[in-house]
């Protein structure tokens, strides 16, 4: 139910702005969006908050998500082939009720039950983009130089 609800709080400004009309672009500025599904392995889960010690709960699975998420960006003018773009996502992979084993301050305890809890992960990232493009050509007899696909 939880994820239905993040699913149409996501589509429904996507539809909206799909839908609003368009003013001529100049190919400098980009927007996107996206969505799809945030599968995490087993991992190790250390927990410190319980000072001086240090337990660790071996191989928690972490329950699938669903991911979604946005970019906008500013290709340069004066380099053409340079562009700066902020992009932040977010994803819930919660922790269901599982038996794992925990290791603390040396001690290894077999069979532990870890209890559920949930994790909440927003990202934001600036980065460069630098387009990797490649010319294909293709002679043909009309054409010596090539077709360029």
């Amino acid at each position: 139910m939880r994820q239905a609800k993040l699913l149409l709080l996501v589509l429904v400004p996507v539809l909206v702005l799909a839908s609003a009309p368009t003013a001529s672009a100049s190919g400098e500025f980009w927007i996107d969006f996206y969505l799809g599904g945030a599968f995490l392995t087993k991992a190790d889960l250390e927990d410190k908050s319980s000072f001086p010690f240090t337990a660790t709960a071996k191989d928690i699975k972490f329950d699938n998500s669903l991911a979604y998420g946005g970019r906008i960006g500013w290709w340069t003018g004066s380099l053409p082939w340079l562009g700066v773009a902020l992009d932040v996502f977010h994803f819930n992979p919660d922790i269901g009720r599982q038996t794992r084993t925990v290791v603390a301050d040396g001690l290894t305890f077999p069979g532990e039950e870890v209890t559920p809890f949930d994790i909440s992960v927003t990202v934001i990232g600036f980065n460069e983009s630098i387009p990797f493009l490649v010319e294909i050509r293709v002679a043909t007899p009309r054409c010596s130089r090539g077709l360029l696909l």
